[in-house]
């Protein structure tokens, strides 16, 4: 049986900001998420409903799966909170800033594994970046982490939801298993749903993946609404929710923006949608890779 103490202090030290446990027990809002698929909200993203039997019991990803570790980074930079109002460029979501965050903490997790071993011998694991068809937010709550919100991201009280997740199922227990928190971060606010320039925040804590706009910028997905200058992702249900106000900056340099969009120079090229070594480095890469 694996300490929750040890991992919650090594995933600290390797760089996460939060660090929660569950189990893998059968995650039951999958029973929601098919209704959203059912519903066509999936769009043109087919991957979303394959395999959705691990989606609904984590234990299927590999013989011997007992527990979730679940981890977020705090990524909240500059322009986390918005561009200048009377910005009329090419605008890219903060997360996008930065070097692409599939292998920066795919990297974390195996270090977090390698430590965790050290103490553990017999530890086994498989660490996952959107690699794998799990509901990681759902495993996040269930986690201890933070709340879904209307724009349906994962809101920590931390740190708002400029959070990225990882995740390392194991084949052991963990002595103690974190539970949901009893908070409801949105109540009556619908901010993020007048704010969206494409209307496509469902009333339900879910999106449209046909109206999104980082749906359309990043995934490739067909449409012909606007993206008021987006080129990667959007940030538009963030910059102004409430809860991510007032909330720390990331101070993990892994996660520090390699370029300045406000610049004339990477104004050009983002308008052109070419790639120097710095964008290369960045989610900007596949976005344009599928322009």
């Amino acid at each position: 049986m694996i300490s929750r103490k040890n991992i919650v202090e090594i995933a600290r030290e390797v760089g996460f900001s939060l660090c929660g446990t569950t189990t893998c027990d059968d995650v039951s809002e999958v029973a929601f998420f098919e209704q959203w698929l059912e519903k066509g909200y999936g769009s043109e993203l087919p991957y979303l409903a394959r395999r959705v039997e691990i989606r609904r019991s984590p234990r299927l990803l590999f013989d011997g799966a007992r527990s979730v570790i679940v981890c977020a980074v705090n990524y909240r930079n500059a322009l986390s909170g918005g561009y200048p109002r009377d910005f009329e460029g090419a605008k890219v979501a903060s997360y996008a800033l930065m070097t692409d965050y599939h292998t920066t903490i795919k990297a974390m997790l195996r270090e977090l594994a390698a430590r965790l071993k050290e103490l553990y011998p017999s530890l086994e694991g498989r660490c996952y970046v959107d690699t794998a068809p799990l509901l990681e937010k759902a495993l996040a709550v269930r986690a201890g982490l933070g709340q879904i919100g209307r724009n349906s991201l994962l809101i920590t009280r931390e740190y708002g939801s400029f959070v990225l997740l990882g995740e390392f199922v194991i084949n052991d227990e963990i002595d103690r298993y974190d539970k949901p928190l009893d908070w409801q971060p949105c109540e009556d606010c619908h901010l993020c749903e007048r704010l969206c320039p494409v209307a496509a925040i469902n009333g339900n804590r879910t999106i449209d993946a046909r109206r999104c706009i980082s749906a359309r910028t990043v995934e490739g997905v067909a449409g012909c609404l606007p993206t008021n200058s987006w080129v990667c992702g959007c940030d538009e249900c963030q910059s102004k929710c409430p809860h991510n106000q007032s909330k720390p900056l990331c101070e993990n340099e892994l996660f520090a923006p390699v370029f300045d969009p406000l610049t004339d120079e990477y104004q050009q090229l983002l308008g052109s949608g070419a790639l120097n070594e710095n964008l290369a480095q960045t989610p900007l890469a596949r976005a344009f890779r599928r322009k």
